[in-house]
């Protein structure tokens, strides 16, 4: 939509006045732009940029080119993230690289710290539970290969009494239980690596050496495993509730949050199999397979890997979900508590593609957007409610 003068005149004035100017981008006119744009003149806002963004706006029908560079590349892409959307948006304006300078901007050291864009939160802690039932803290990402093969301390995480208890329970199972608002990444003894997403738990064992298959169990939550290739005769098992993905080597991310489980194939190739049933699919790069554990049933489809890693790229990305499942994932993410004042709430629609920002706060303000509905944080809680309802 084209946006007027003195609509952009406004919106500075409340820039260099201090004031909420970013209220004024969830009010008319500026509610109407897609919400990819919206947040990036929030970054730009923030970087001090958009002064000369707006300048440069108003020499353009942003409306009218936005749609035919629409209809030209509609035929070769179907979906595009954010940052391209808004490169792209940018680029005939010559501002382009100003949207990299507010997704990742230099240092700038005679700018005061909350004017910034915030840097992620260090959300490295995970709780080790060993086979013979101690727990330990870990607050940095440990490789327990070293922790158990060289008996020594990783990153102060585990003492040395803790290795040697470990490698004498090579067949016994130890459990990584990452918290709501937290992420965590280890290597297994194998060379393995995996990424566990906030409120995720895995069980796997002290060593492989003795085994036929080298088997762990995603008990919950989500995780991406970059499994290292060995010979043909000692598979990767993830099992899965009766789902099992079995690989040699290759790049995969398991979610089971919500009633379907998913696997989706970065590289190489994967078997899912149902124990119960024998059924089983073969997943090539780009595919997906969602198994439902009320009725044992596997599924094949295309993948949307934007979509089903955002989480490793530090997005989350909706295409239409209700809004009780966005909120669900921000809920985790943030560690808080989401509270519908009805139910008709959490069946609104939402997409879109926002940063996994430090502070809920600035996030909140984009999924407002989403209908008549405001989000308020207190004492640990998101309460959404009617706009009508807020004083």
């Amino acid at each position: 939509m084209k946006i007027k003068p003195n609509d952009w005149k406004r919106l500075l004035e409340a820039l260099a006045q201090g004031s909420a100017w970013q209220d004024l981008l969830t009010q008319a006119p500026f509610d109407q732009l897609p919400i990819e744009e919206r947040e990036l003149l929030y970054r730009l806002g923030e970087q001090g940029h958009l002064p000369e963004a707006i300048q440069r706006l108003q020499q353009l029908d942003t409306d009218r080119s936005w749609d035919q560079l629409e209809q030209h590349i509609a035929p070769t892409r179907q979906k595009w993230s954010w940052i391209s959307r808004a490169a792209i948006w940018l680029l005939p304006l010559g501002l382009s690289g100003l949207l990299y300078k507010a997704i990742d901007p230099p240092a700038a050291p005679n700018r005061p710290p909350e004017q910034q864009v915030a840097a992620p939160l260090d959300r490295n802690k995970a709780t080790l539970r060993l086979a013979n039932g101690q727990e330990i803290n870990l607050t940095k990402n440990s490789s327990f290969a070293e922790i158990i093969q060289a008996n020594k301390s990783y990153s102060n995480a585990l003492d040395q009494n803790s290795a040697n208890q470990i490698k004498q329970l090579p067949t016994q199972y130890n459990e990584l239980r990452v918290p709501r608002g937290g992420e965590y990444s280890l290597t297994l003894v194998d060379g393995t690596h995996v990424t566990l997403n906030a409120e995720s738990r895995l069980r796997f064992p002290a060593s492989f050496e003795q085994a036929t298959m080298r088997e762990v169990f995603l008990e919950q939550g989500e995780a991406y495993f970059e499994v290292k290739k060995t010979n043909d005769k000692q598979p990767f098992v993830v099992h899965v509730d009766d789902m099992d993905v079995r690989v040699l080597g290759t790049s995969f991310n398991v979610n089971r949050y919500d009633k379907t489980y998913k696997t989706t194939l970065v590289e190489g190739h994967v078997a899912l199999q149902v124990s119960k049933t024998g059924q089983t699919i073969h997943l090539t790069p780009g595919q997906q397979g969602n198994f439902q554990p009320q009725n044992a049933q596997l599924h094949k489809l295309t993948a949307d890997l934007d979509q089903a890693l955002a989480w490793r790229s530090g997005l989350f990305i909706f295409d239409g979900e209700p809004l009780q499942q966005v909120m669900e994932q921000v809920g985790r993410w943030y560690n808080l508590d989401i509270h519908f004042e009805s139910e008709k709430l959490k069946q609104i629609h939402f997409g879109g593609k926002l940063q996994h920002y430090e502070r809920v706060d600035k996030l909140l303000p984009f999924i407002e957007q989403v209908g008549n509905i405001r989000l308020e944080q207190k004492d640990g809680t998101i309460y959404i409610r009617k706009r009508t309802e807020i004083n």
